[in-house]
């Protein structure tokens, strides 16, 4: 593909019951998943979801349903882009994506005005135009590709897949950040990596910052001359592997990157699959499981599901389609270090804090035994793999 130009619940209280829920709801259809706003509900469970999907469920939903009533309910003569139970999805495809434009001034939620029914009031523009920003910036604009998945500033090791925009399971964009002081950040150990089919040309990536007021480009640009590839199966170091951001947004905010050209170059006829499947799942996939029905798949429960979604989708493991899990595994596959599993992404993530966890994850497996169950299943799988 080539572009050119989003108190914590402990494993042991959920572990062994968050399959059977999830599996149950979702062969009763249940209903699309509740966001709730943090000062509702368990605030220590929430965080505000700043992704196109999370920001229209969490802030704009409420306000375009109440001013906008007609165009849900079916009213004669009224076009339903908001249609009840769906609206995300009817509000971005209806006219081709007509309410969402690659400018957010031109959307017809912001132009159209008073009409039949009420004009936006002021705080509602700001709002609805903060959504569409972000929409704009996901889906690509400005000669720009698509936004990689986001991820929060906090200190930590991360994982950026690139899948969504390579089609490449195995490549990424690895880095940590550091807290230099204030709201002052470095990303270190900037790399990319190509998974066997192919090779992978970035150039010119650049770092946006999304907030709920809207998304907006790092202003240094401090990768605008790199133009590189990672030949396939290789890892290459970006830039001079480190970027300094200083003055980061000081309200929440994530961090994602857009590229002016993203390929895959020199494709290899490599077919891309896991050695031992059977070593996946169930040992591995039946945790992830959890994950999934937290936050990783289009029913999770959390405020952050929908960014976490994009970042790495886990609804296969809460089916049991073989090739569904198949394909987890190999989306699994670029989360482990093959000689150390134990320093693999897949279980620093969800290592207890008190075991020196990384705090940029959310979810912990809290209980000892559970986590350490969960890192030899994985050692033992890393080990098939090798």
């Amino acid at each position: 593909m080539n572009h050119h130009l989003s108190s914590r619940p402990t494993a042991s209280s959920i572990l062994g019951l968050a399959c059977v829920t999830v599996l149950g709801a979702l062969s009763a259809g249940c209903a699309p998943p509740v966001i709730q706003k943090p000062g509702t509900g368990n605030t220590t469970d929430s965080t505000e979801p700043l992704d196109g999907r999370g920001l229209f469920e969490y802030r704009v939903k409420s306000e375009l349903v109440g001013s906008c009533s007609c165009h849900g309910a079916g009213v004669s003569g009224f076009d339903a882009f908001l249609k009840t139970g769906s609206e995300y999805e009817s509000v971005t495809a209806y006219r081709g994506g007509m309410m969402v434009p690659s400018s957010a001034d031109q959307s017809p939620l912001l132009t159209k005005g008073a009409h039949a029914g009420p004009a936006l009031t002021p705080d509602q523009h700001s709002i609805v135009k903060g959504w569409l920003d972000v929409e704009a910036v996901e889906r690509g604009q400005g000669g720009s590709s698509p936004t990689t998945p986001a991820v929060p500033f906090i200190v930590g090791d991360y994982y950026i897949s690139l899948r969504q925009l390579t089609n490449d399971p195995l490549a990424r964009i690895t880095f940590s950040m550091e807290l230099v002081s204030g709201r002052t950040f470095r990303l270190t150990k900037l790399a990319l990596t190509a998974g066997p089919s192919g090779g992978v040309k970035i150039k010119h990536p650049r770092l946006v910052y999304i907030t709920a007021g809207g998304a907006a480009l790092e202003p240094s640009d401090a990768l605008s001359t790199i133009d590189l590839t990672a030949e396939a199966g290789k890892t290459v170091q970006i830039g001079a592997g480190a970027i300094l951001l200083p003055n980061v947004p000081a309200s929440s905010s994530l961090v994602a990157f857009v590229f002016e050209v993203i390929q895959i170059v020199n494709p290899m006829p490599v077919s891309v699959a896991c050695k031992a499947v059977n070593l996946f799942t169930p040992p591995v996939s039946t945790t992830l499981a959890t994950c999934a029905s937290l936050c990783h798949s289009s029913v999770g429960t959390r405020a952050e599901a929908s960014r976490a979604l994009r970042a790495f989708p886990m609804d296969a493991a809460l089916k049991t389609d073989q090739t569904g899990l198949a394909n987890l595994c190999v989306d699994a596959l670029g989360r482990i270090n093959v000689t150390t599993p134990a320093s693999s992404i897949l279980v620093q993530y969800v290592q207890p804090t008190s075991l020196g966890g990384m705090a940029s994850h959310p979810f912990k497996l809290d209980d000892t035994t559970t986590f350490n169950n969960f890192k030899a299943a994985v050692g033992t799988w890393a080990a098939a793999e090798k």
